[in-house]
């Protein structure tokens, strides 16, 4: 039974290494979604940048 119990603890480690991977990715993903959702779709000239900051 000894004998068991190392296997058990490593497909433990191996199943949550799984799940943290997945959502890992997931998180990844969801924060490209919320910079494309909030950063301006129009490209802005320089000299208009530079403008708007005086």
């Amino acid at each position: 039974m000894s004998d068991l119990q190392p296997i058990v603890q490593e497909n433990r480690v191996l199943r949550w290494g799984g799940l943290a991977g997945v959502l890992g990715s997931v998180l990844f993903i969801v924060v490209f979604v919320i910079v494309g959702v909030f950063v301006e779709t129009e490209p802005v000239a320089p000299s208009r940048e530079v403008i708007h900051l005086w």
